[in-house]
C-alpha cells in the first residue's frame, strides 16, 4: 500500500506529506461523587457511577490520526471537504485518490475538529475502543465496538453496547450521555454548603455571572477564569465582549475562529475545558424535535451567544448533519480498585516433589502473576507450583491492572518447605 501511495503521488505530481502514525492519547479527568442528585431546574446531571471524561475536545491532530488509520477509502465519509475549505474552522487537508487518501492537519492542530456528526463521533469511539487499529472501515475498526452501526445511518436508534464484541469487555470509550456531559460541565459538589449543586454556565462562577467573550487566554477580560470563545457584543470598546472572541470583532470572521483547546483558563469543577464555547459538543442524548427524535448537543460554539452555554439550553442536532460549530469529546471508564485473593498453600502441599495449583485470583478477573524468591526451593510457572527442596521462600502475587482496573496491592506469602 505504501508503494502504491508513493507511485500515485509521483504520477499526480503531488508532494507526499510527511505523515507519521502515532497513538492518540486523550487526557481525561475523573468525575466522582457517584449517585449525585440531578439539577432541580432541568432534571439532568445525576450519574450513578464514577467515570472519566476527556479534559479537552477531540482535536484536529487526533482526528487526523484516525483518518489516516481508517479512511484511505473513507467508505462512510469521516472526512468532509468543508474541513479544508471553510476558512473559519479549516483544519484538515486531504490529498490522493480513493484507496490512497492521506490526511494532514492545517494550522494549529490543537484546535477542535468540526464538521462531524454523531456517526463520526461514534466511529471514532469505536476505533478508540478497538485499540486504534488500521484498515478498512469495518466491524473491527469503526463499525462495531462501543456502538454496533448498521444501515440505515439516518436515525437515533443506536445505543452504547454493554460489551464490545471485538474485546468481549465493556467499551473503553464512548460518546458521553447527556447526564455524563452535564455533570462534568455544571455540577459542583461544594455548592450549598457541601450538599452539592449546579452552575448555570460551564465555569465555576460563584454568582453564575455571564462569561466574558475574550481573546484566547481570556486576554482583556476582567476575570480570565470567566472567559470563553463565544459571541458577545455589548457595543462597548473595552477589549472584551466585542463580538467574536478570537477576532474581537462583531463582523462574522473571514478567517480562523477556533481557539486551541487549552487556551482558556476556565475549567469546570472537575477540570474540563471548553464545555462552554469553542464548539458545541455532541452527546448521546435525544430530544423530540417536531415529532422526530434528534441528538442533543450542548455547550455552545464560537458563533453562539452565552444563551446556548446555559444549563437549560439543549441544542437539537440531526445525527447526520455536519456543521462548522459542532465537535465532540469522549468519556471513558474509571478504573476500579481490585483485590487479589491468594490462599496460603497447605502444609501437605509443601513437600519435596509435590506439584500443585496455587489458589490465586483477582476480583477483576485479570491474570495474577506469582513470583518465587527462591525457584530452587519452590518454582512457579503460571499457577502451578513445584516443590524442589527444603528451605524458605517468599511468593508474591501481583496484578498489573488495565484501563478498567487499578493495579492491585501485591499479596505476599512466606513459606517454609521442610
Amino acid at each position: 500500500m505504501k508503494k502504491l501511495v508513493s507511485l500515485l503521488h509521483a504520477l499526480m505530481l503531488i508532494p507526499t506529506p510527511f505523515v507519521v502514525a502515532s497513538t492518540v492519547v486523550i487526557d481525561t479527568v475523573p468525575i466522582r461523587y457517584a449517585g449525585n442528585t440531578p439539577d432541580a431546574t432541568t432534571g439532568f446531571g445525576s450519574v450513578a457511577y464514577n467515570y472519566r471524561i476527556a479534559r479537552y475536545e477531540v482535536t484536529l491532530s487526533q482526528y487526523v490520526e484516525f483518518l489516516n488509520a481508517v479512511a484511505d477509502f473513507d467508505t462512510h465519509g469521516l472526512y468532509n471537504t468543508s474541513m479544508t475549505s471553510t476558512a473559519q474552522v479549516a483544519g484538515v487537508d486531504r490529498i490522493g485518490v480513493p484507496g490512497a487518501y492521506v490526511y494532514s492537519a492545517l494550522g494549529d492542530p490543537a484546535r477542535p475538529i468540526t464538521f462531524v456528526n454523531w456517526f463520526d463521533a461514534a466511529r471514532f469511539a469505536n476505533w478508540m475502543s478497538n485499540g486504534q487499529p488500521s484498515g478498512a472501515q469495518d466491524t473491527t475498526t469503526t463499525e462495531d465496538g462501543a456502538y454496533t452501526l448498521v444501515p440505515p445511518f439516518d436515525h437515533v436508534g443506536f445505543v452504547k453496547n454493554g460489551t464490545n464484541p471485538n474485546t468481549r469487555r465493556p467499551p473503553l470509550w464512548w460518546i458521553p450521555s447527556e447526564d455524563e456531559w452535564y455533570k462534568a460541565a455544571y455540577h459542583n459538589p461544594t455548592l450549598a454548603a457541601g450538599l452539592g449543586g449546579y452552575h448555570f454556565y460551564p465555569i465555576q462562577s460563584p454568582f453564575d455571572n455571564v462569561p466574558y467573550s475574550a481573546a484566547p487566554s481570556g486576554a482583556g477580560a476582567p476575570d480570565a477564569i470567566l472567559s470563553g470563545n463565544f459571541l458577545r457584543d455589548d457595543a462597548i470598546v473595552n477589549g472584551y465582549n466585542e463580538g467574536y472572541a478570537v477576532t474581537g470583532s462583531s463582523l462574522f470572521p473571514a478567517t480562523n475562529a477556533l481557539s486551541w483547546v487549552m487556551s482558556y483558563p476556565a475549567p469546570t469543577f472537575y477540570g474540563t475545558f471548553d464545555q462552554g464555547g469553542n464548539v458545541a459538543e455532541i452527546t448521546d442524548g435525544t430530544i423530540d424535535s417536531g415529532g422526530t427524535l434528534r441528538r442533543v448537543s450542548r455547550g455552545g460554539s464560537w458563533m453562539d451567544t452565552e444563551v446556548v452555554m446555559r444549563s437549560n439550553f439543549r441544542l437539537s442536532t440531526s445525527p447526520t448533519v455536519e456543521t462548522m460549530g459542532i465537535g465532540f469529546r469522549l468519556a471513558t471508564a474509571e478504573p476500579t480498585a481490585q483485590r487479589i485473593r491468594f490462599a496460603t498453600p497447605r502444609r501437605s502441599q509443601l513437600r519435596v516433589g509435590n506439584r500443585f495449583r496455587l489458589n490465586v485470583s483477582s476480583d477483576s478477573g485479570l491474570a495474577v502473576t506469582v513470583r518465587s524468591s527462591a525457584p530452587s526451593v519452590l518454582s512457579v510457572r503460571g499457577s502451578i507450583a513445584r516443590v524442589r527442596r527444603s528451605g524458605r521462600v517468599v511468593l508474591t502475587a501481583s496484578q498489573a491492572g488495565d484501563p478498567f482496573a487499578l493495579r492491585a496491592t501485591p499479596v505476599v506469602k512466606r513459606l517454609t518447605v521442610r
